[in-house]
């Protein structure tokens, strides 16, 4: 592994994607010890998509499924697409199936989007939730000890889009967006929410990334919803493989 600063964020380069997932399952482990030891919870937003499976897959095998304070864990989505849970496309489907069930995770701990006929409402009902678990006043964000994101091929993560509304919502911790180029609705959290985590983390793997990685690693200005993933006190680190950096000046 390579592990160096790239613009303010640390850049973790593995050979390949089991070392990557084998790697970042030990600092899901430390983190989630540390903030229960601190705090007595583990707060962690997860991401969907096909490059975490990996790392769901060994955290719900020993030793993770047996070290991590599962009790004390409490799962939330960064983002959902509208579609029940049964769906393929499910981001809590996926997770749940790979990971969540395999684990000694309380029910009650799992707080998924609640999926109905209406986004915004579906949008509104988790932003209440969000407000309510973590306590918060008027204009206050949840500090989450950790948020996992990926990103897409057009720079997009989590459900922040280009050119959509939701890249300026100040008002909202999770709101619906509708995404043009996918002609459908998707649930996403703000900026705002993400950029307020104790540490952010992406996951980015594949030649087919190498090319927007560079770009939102390294291009100026920002235009590039992941290049507004910015931390204000918490960590940002970059989790990819030789493939996806193979466009990176390292």
């Amino acid at each position: 592994m390579q592990s160096f600063q790239l613009n303010g964020a640390r850049l973790n380069i593995f050979p390949n994607i089991d070392e990557l997932s084998q790697s970042l399952a030990e600092h899901f482990a430390c983190l989630a010890k540390d903030a229960v030891k601190k705090k007595g919870l583990f707060a962690v937003s997860l991401a969907g998509g096909s490059t975490p499976k990996s790392l769901y897959s060994l955290l719900a095998q020993p030793p993770y499924c047996n070290d991590v304070p599962w009790q004390q864990t409490h799962i939330f989505f960064g983002d959902e697409r509208c579609v029940p849970p049964s769906s393929p496309q499910s981001n809590y489907g996926m997770v749940q199936e790979i990971f969540l069930s395999k684990v000694a995770i309380p029910e009650p701990n799992i707080h998924a989007p609640y999926l109905n006929n209406d986004p915004r409402q579906a949008a509104s009902t988790y932003d209440r939730l969000l407000q309510s678990f973590f306590g918060l006043a008027k204009r206050q964000l949840p500090i989450f000890d950790l948020v996992l994101l990926g990103l897409g091929k057009d720079g997009h993560t989590a459900s922040l889009f280009p050119g959509t509304t939701a890249l300026k919502d100040k008002s909202h911790l999770f709101i619906a967006v509708y995404v043009q180029s996918l002609k459908s609705y998707r649930l996403t959290m703000t900026l705002p929410v993400i950029n307020s985590a104790a540490n952010v983390i992406f996951m980015v793997t594949g030649s087919d990334k190498k090319e927007i990685l560079a770009q939102v690693r390294t291009a100026t200005p920002h235009t590039l919803p992941a290049q507004f993933v910015s931390p204000t006190k918490g960590s940002l680190e970059w989790y990819v493989d030789n493939h996806a950096a193979a466009n990176l000046c390292v």
